[in-house]
């Protein structure tokens, strides 16, 4: 076959800087509209450090006037709820309503009089993390961020932890403490979350790419609860508490053999989406060493629940032979 030869083109240099000239004077058009929207972004920016400067400079006002007229909790919460409705007049912005009861946590008695010292450790504490982390540029953990997203946010989230939860956060190494205690990747609740919308993102996959393991992966999936999940946390917690893992360390293990369990040759797909039973060839595996659970479960510790340890030894055997 015949090699095709490229066409050679003599260019005009005056008529492609006429078309460059061209094409530039129109993207110059865009350009200048993305420099406005860049200086309105960052125009956007420092507004919301102003209002959230403001919010505290605020909230100073109010944590001296609750301290002075002794203002108690109960007269707060109402105060709140009556100064975040509309009352006939302009309709009361979201953001609004929320910074009012963010301001009824800075008249709150546990927070009042603690509240300079609040703002001071989250803005000490933050420009360090944040420093140490352009230092590392992004290496070292961030956990207050991690925790609060924002600033403004770590400041209210210390306020509720005085008002709600009675911990008092003095000094930068309680906020950081703080915020590994209740960092939002350990929290069952929104975990649950997360995981309910893996399981649907997989359904609509499935819809379109209808892979039989992909079905069966899903079905299994949609078993597990919201109670699973802080089971497990509460079994991961109790093994690295230093009182429950000293009852295992000292627990003497019984061992038993589980009963061997067949074990199907795997299926023989002749396409991604079709699957053909495989032919009767069956194994055994090897006997599986199960211990038996301890005297003191470590779950049962952390849950405060007691089980039937023979029930624990049914699930033991279950697990091997699946």
């Amino acid at each position: 076959m015949a090699k095709k030869s490229k066409t050679t083109f003599n260019l005009d240099a005056a008529r492609i800087a006429a078309m460059a000239q061209s094409l530039r004077t129109n993207a110059d058009d865009v350009n200048v509209d993305v420099g406005l929207h860049t200086a309105a972004k960052d125009a956007a920016k420092a507004a919301g450090e102003n209002v959230n400067s403001k919010r505290v400079d605020i909230m100073f006002v109010i944590a001296d006037l609750a301290s002075q007229d002794n203002w108690l909790p109960e007269e707060i919460d109402a105060a709140t709820k009556i100064a975040a409705k509309d009352n006939g007049g302009p309709t009361t912005e979201g953001s609004i309503k929320t910074f009012l009861y963010e301001i009824g946590y800075a008249a709150h008695p546990n927070v009042r009089d603690n509240f300079r010292t609040m703002v001071s450790v989250v803005n000490l504490a933050w420009a360090n993390e944040t420093e140490q982390s352009v230092i590392s540029q992004g290496a070292t953990p961030t956990p207050i961020a991690k925790w609060a997203k924002r600033k403004y946010h770590a400041l209210t989230g210390v306020m509720k932890a005085a008002k709600n939860e009675g911990i008092l956060i003095q000094q930068e190494s309680d906020l950081i403490a703080y915020a590994k205690d209740n960092d939002p990747s350990e929290n069952v609740g929104k975990v649950f979350k997360k995981f309910e919308k893996l399981i649907a993102d997989l359904r609509g996959f499935n819809v379109d790419f209808p892979v039989d393991d992909i079905g069966n992966a899903i079905q299994t999936l949609e078993g597990v609860t919201e109670k699973h999940l802080a089971a497990a946390q509460a079994r991961k917690l109790a093994l690295t508490n230093e009182d429950v893992q000293d009852i295992v360390d000292h627990t003497p293990i019984k061992v038993v053999t589980a009963t061997p369990a067949p074990v199907a040759a795997p299926a023989v797909k002749s396409s991604p989406f079709v699957t053909k039973p495989a032919t009767t060839k069956v194994s055994m595996v090897k006997p599986v060493l199960i211990p038996v659970a301890p005297a003191v479960n470590v779950c049962d510790v952390a849950l405060g629940d007691e089980m039937d340890p023979e029930s624990l030894l049914d699930d033991n055997l279950a697990l091997a032979a699946a």
